[in-house]
């Protein structure tokens, strides 16, 4: 029988110690550290940037869980995200029956947040670019939208 996850409310802490907490590699804390930073660290780059290290690397699952969790947090509390990067990251992990339900969670916020479609095999098409800006109404839009660099910035 699996363990019963117990929810606590995140609550913020400095960077310095989550780097602390990274270091020394304790998993629950871990955990709690990654989410804490998603919801209230106002550098979202540094924030995907820590959780896409986590998930390339060979740690527990339960870290990499709350990896993924906190991609989608870092899109609803922030609305931006890279896309490019955290995309083909979800649709790898997203293989692994373990993940694969967190890994939804993950791109629907994305989805949502960032209004970005993104497909059940984690490729994206956008209705706008991440971060908000309208494209110019054009019979080109197609175009342009290809070129648009989805960074969320």
């Amino acid at each position: 029988m699996k363990p019963r996850l117990k929810y606590h409310q995140p609550t913020p802490i400095p960077r310095a110690k989550a780097v602390r907490i990274f270091e020394e590699g304790k998993t629950s804390e871990v955990c709690g550290a990654l989410v804490s930073l998603a919801f209230f660290d106002s550098d979202w780059r540094w924030v995907q940037d820590q959780c896409l290290g986590y998930l390339g690397a060979p740690v527990n699952p339960q870290i990499k869980q709350a990896a993924i969790v906190s991609l989608g947090h870092v899109a609803r509390c922030n609305g931006k995200l890279d896309v490019s990067k955290v995309l083909p990251v979800l649709k790898r992990l997203q293989k692994e029956l373990r993940y694969s339900g967190r890994v939804e969670d993950a791109m629907e916020d994305i989805r949502i947040h960032l209004q970005t479609k993104v497909n059940r095999a984690g490729s994206k098409s956008h209705s706008r670019p991440a971060g908000g800006a309208k494209l110019p109404e054009s019979a080109n839009n197609k175009n342009k939208r290809k070129q648009v660099e989805v960074s969320g910035s």
